[in-house]
């Protein structure tokens, strides 16, 4: 049985943030066994990522929703 993780808007910032490397890298690590976990998330984390400034990096992270 798989743990269940919910991903909140936090979790897809982190994964772009320059400011803190550390934040940054333990959000990397986990994206790179999130296949172990059961991953959910929601449609107010969509919607406040899709306030997020700036298209490039709005982008990015609706990508990693999907």
């Amino acid at each position: 049985m798989k743990l269940r993780v919910y991903l909140d808007t936090s979790v897809f910032s982190a994964f772009y943030d320059t400011r803190h490397a550390d934040r940054k890298v333990e959000t990397e690590r986990f994206w790179k066994k999130w296949s172990t976990f059961e991953v959910s998330s929601s449609e107010v984390a969509r919607r406040e990522i899709s306030l997020t400034p700036g298209a490039e990096l709005r982008s990015k992270m609706l990508e990693l929703l999907i």
